[in-house]
């Protein structure tokens, strides 16, 4: 009599292959019709029956046959253990069933029926599966026990019978086998908040936040180790316990590879354990305020400026070379990042909070004229010019210099034709060498942290429209930067908020004023001469201050004769340029003939060669 006709007769067998996979031999099914197969419900059309997969296992010189649990059915295996080990003993006494070696010899195959609806399950993700309680695979004793149903497996056949018995129902068996040798222990890794990412992928198995099922078991890997350390056993056997447990975590190679990345992470990080990380209790880990804030001291290059024009303090913050302003969130978002680059689970904003609140309290200001002050430098984006001795040459960029100004070119040092620029000059001033050079020098002085007040000079630009003045001015700004430089006319600046207009720009003037008349020039005397103005922002208290950049204007008319102004009268430039207006009025007054395409030329000029060209302004 054949004890397994029942389970011979149904369309469920399938032939099997030994293959090296990922450096180890594993059983792989293969379809009785010589075709792709597996054990998903997909693949049921390729399934056969017993005498169906003999035959093709013989014709197709396959390694064996063996079938797919149908529901209703279990399969145990024992693994690593001899006939005579008192715990085999103890399983074959139990299930009343049939049993045979397996197909190494080195463990017992048992199969058999079972009341599918009086076992412990629970519904994830709409399938029903084993309830996460019990192992379906126990590291503690080689043994795993699969249902027909609950798992897609399937089981190699031997027919080396150690128990030629009918297969019966053993749901008692299978019961106390569950509780006794099964059970997983109830013991859980204490989390640490926020409890939000452990807890969905631990308690309810969410992986909403993943791109995949297995990328959310990596990361919950990555958070036992974090948890247990460098215990490869202790994650896997954390790992079966929580709601992310699946069949897949049965495949040694994708079980041990998922560790192992969790377990490079987790030595990666305990390697560089920043110093303002802190075990709590229960292996959990804090983040010290203090602690973090002597780290973004020690390692996050600032300055506090004291604005007493605004009555406020700035924050800047050294980044590619010069110092940036930040505002306040800003500033949080990197002392955030220190917490983030290590574990993004630890971020806290109350800790980011309290670490800003620290180090905006460390009262280490510097006033608002401390920055740019070095007169010898001028900031490249590959290192700072010193202009010191006779020769320039290049320094490398340094936290200690108070920069906030960089020319978004790179200094070659290297005499370079500029044609194009020399072309657009030669235009523009008519061929006069000594306006030309003036008209460089007053560039260079922009872009130098040079006191503007020193020259007590400010410089206007008169000639028809389009003539192309205006271009070089936009060039300049364009070099230093939106946030260096402003643009006002002389009746803005001496009107009662004109002065606070210009608080803290390199460059100031208008690009097209038009021709007016001002009564005085108060202002504009104080601004060219290095003396302190008073000025106000709207709604605050007057302060004063020392204007430190330069006066730029480029006036459009017909003539440079027409007077605009009570105090730069308008005096006749020697010759086709330009020459200082005369004694007391602190300004160079240029006159410029219709330049033609030049200002379309400017922006070409300025993309391509521009670098090349500013050697001129400073060493000219």
């Amino acid at each position: 009599m054949d004890n397994l006709s029942e389970l011979k007769a149904m369309p469920i067998w399938v032939c099997w292959n030994k293959i090296e996979k990922n450096g180890r031999m594993t059983k792989v099914p293969c379809s009785a019709h010589g075709g792709k197969t597996g054990t998903n419900e997909e693949y049921c059309g390729t399934w056969v029956r017993y005498d169906e997969a003999i035959a093709a296992a013989q014709k197709y010189m396959y390694s064996g046959v063996g079938f797919v649990l149908p529901e209703g059915w279990f399969f145990l295996d024992i693994d690593h253990k001899e006939l005579d080990d008192p715990f085999v003993q103890k399983i074959l006494h139990r299930f009343d069933t049939y049993a045979e070696y397996s197909q190494s010899g080195a463990g017992l195959h048992l199969y058999g029926k079972c009341d599918f609806a009086g076992l412990p399950t629970e519904t994830i993700d709409g399938k029903r599966k084993l309830d996460h309680r019990y192992y379906t695979k126990n590291p503690g004793n080689d043994m795993e026990l699969y249902i027909g149903g609950l798992t897609n497996r399937f089981a190699v056949f031997t027919g080396n019978a150690v128990e030629d018995s009918p297969c019966t129902d053993c749901t008692e068996a299978i019961l106390l086998t569950l509780n006794q040798d099964m059970r997983r222990e109830e013991k859980k890794p204490v989390s640490q908040k926020p409890l939000d990412k452990f807890s969905a992928l631990y308690d309810r198995g969410d992986i909403s936040g993943y791109h995949s099922h297995s990328e959310a078991d990596a990361a919950l890997c990555t958070m036992l180790a974090n948890r247990v350390g460098d215990n490869a056993a202790e994650i896997d056997r954390l790992f079966r316990a929580s709601a992310l447990y699946r069949d897949k975590w049965e495949r040694r190679d994708y079980r041990e590879a998922t560790i192992r990345m969790a377990l490079e992470s987790y030595r990666e990080c305990k390697i560089a354990l920043p110093n303002f990380i802190r075990e709590g209790k229960n292996g959990t880990l804090i983040v010290s305020a203090p602690l973090l804030a002597k780290h973004v001291r020690e390692n996050l290059h600032y300055i506090f400026v004291r604005d007493n024009g605004r009555q406020t303090m700035q924050i800047y913050v050294y980044d590619g070379g010069d110092y940036r302003l930040y505002a306040p969130e800003m500033l949080k978002g990197a002392i955030k990042r220190y917490i983030e680059d290590f574990n993004e689970e630890l971020v806290k904003m109350s800790v980011v909070n309290e670490v800003y609140q620290l180090i905006t309290t460390d009262l280490n200001y510097i006033p608002m004229d401390a920055l740019n002050t070095d007169e010898s430098i001028i900031n490249f984006e590959n290192g700072l010019l010193d202009l010191s001795s006779g020769e320039p040459f290049l320094t490398p960029h340094s936290p200690d210099v108070y920069s906030t100004i960089q020319i978004p070119c790179r200094w070659t040092g290297e005499a370079t034709p500029t044609p194009v620029f020399d072309m657009y000059m030669h235009t523009l001033t008519g061929g006069d060498e000594a306006v030309t050079k003036l008209l460089l020098e007053f560039m260079g002085a922009c872009l130098s942290n040079v006191r503007g007040y020193r020259m007590k000079k400010s410089l206007f630009l008169v000639g028809p429209g389009n003539s192309g003045k205006s271009q070089l001015k936009a060039l300049c700004e364009r070099l230093l930067g939106r946030d260096n430089f402003t643009g006002i006319d002389l009746k803005e600046i001496e009107a009662r908020f004109g002065t606070s207009s210009i608080y803290g720009m390199r460059l100031a003037g208008s690009s097209d004023m038009r021709y007016m008349t001002v009564s005085e020039l108060n202002a504009f005397k104080l601004l060219t001469g290095g003396d302190c103005v008073f000025a106000e922002f709207k709604g605050e208290q007057q302060f004063k201050y020392t204007y430190c950049g330069l006066l730029w204007f480029c006036i459009a008319g017909s003539s440079p004769h027409r007077s605009y102004s009570t105090h730069v009268p308008a005096a006749a430039p020697a010759g086709a340029g330009g020459s200082p207006c005369g004694a007391g009025y602190r300004s160079w007054l240029c006159s410029f003939l219709r330049c033609g395409s030049s200002r379309r030329k400017i922006w070409s000029m300025f993309r391509l060669t521009v670098c090349n060209s500013l050697n001129r302004c400073f060493c000219s």
